[in-house]
């Protein structure tokens, strides 16, 4: 465990909403009830992941909650040892709560700026809501290729919204110098890995039948000429750094 932690570490598929312990959220909520927090931390499928995400997202009132969940975070990769992380951050969700998304991301910005932890950023559209939605969040992270945006990327429910519908969207970001990523097998089987235009899909979570070739698309974006290994299924090997 110690030669583990003494490692440099690259974080290549991390939420940031997503990495919201239920301590961070009662800095966010103080009032909320810690048994209410201990059940919403509960589910059973993809589904009660859902609700409990948009349920812990909803407590992200203002850029101020934005950087101190960033400074959480980070605070908990440095102790873990990581050196470089591309951090996904939910544009999407931010659009369809119309709260300002300048503000909060120049506040991550500013929060991840305090940390030892390089970081980049991927911008994360609802793939559900449609490919309006998705474009819009395209054009924001493209209006941020030289301020710490590094990807693109589609999340959500798979079954209502095949990476195949997203074809001219993700050709509009890989044209303004992006990278491409979506969120594959989660509910949906392999063939979510397949589609044409991704560099990387993750987490991955349904294997492919017997027989058939694992994806290994979970790959690194590489930045400033670190070279970065991940293994199939996405779990980080020592980075070069």
């Amino acid at each position: 465990m110690l030669i583990l932690h003494s490692l440099p570490k690259a974080e290549l598929h991390l939420h940031l909403e997503g990495s919201i312990e239920p301590e961070t959220l009662r800095e966010l909520a103080p009032g909320c009830d810690p048994a209410e927090v201990r059940a919403r931390y509960r589910y059973a499928d993809f589904a009660g992941f859902i609700e409990s995400f948009k349920w812990v997202t909803g407590h992200l009132r203002a850029p101020e909650d934005y950087a101190l969940i960033t400074r959480r975070l980070l605070e908990k990769l440095e102790r873990q040892n990581v050196r470089y992380a591309e951090i996904t951050l939910s544009a999407g969700v931010v659009i369809w709560r119309k709260q300002d998304f300048s503000a909060i991301y120049e506040a991550v910005r500013q929060a991840a700026a305090e940390s030892s932890v390089e970081v980049y950023w991927i911008l994360d559209a609802i793939r559900h809501f449609g490919v309006d939605h998705a474009m819009e969040v395209a054009q924001l992270a493209a209006e941020r290729v030289k301020d710490g945006v590094v990807a693109f990327g589609i999340g959500g429910d798979e079954a209502r919204g095949p990476a195949e519908w997203f074809g001219e969207v993700f050709d509009f970001a890989r044209a303004r110098g992006l990278r491409l990523t979506a969120h594959a097998g989660e509910t949906c089987g392999p063939e979510s890995h397949r589609a044409r235009h991704l560099q990387r899909a993750g987490p991955g979570t349904f294997a492919a039948p017997a027989g058939q070739r694992r994806s290994t698309r979970n790959l690194h974006f590489q930045q400033r000429g670190h070279r970065r290994r991940v293994q199939p299924g996405g779990s980080s090997r020592t980075p070069d750094l």
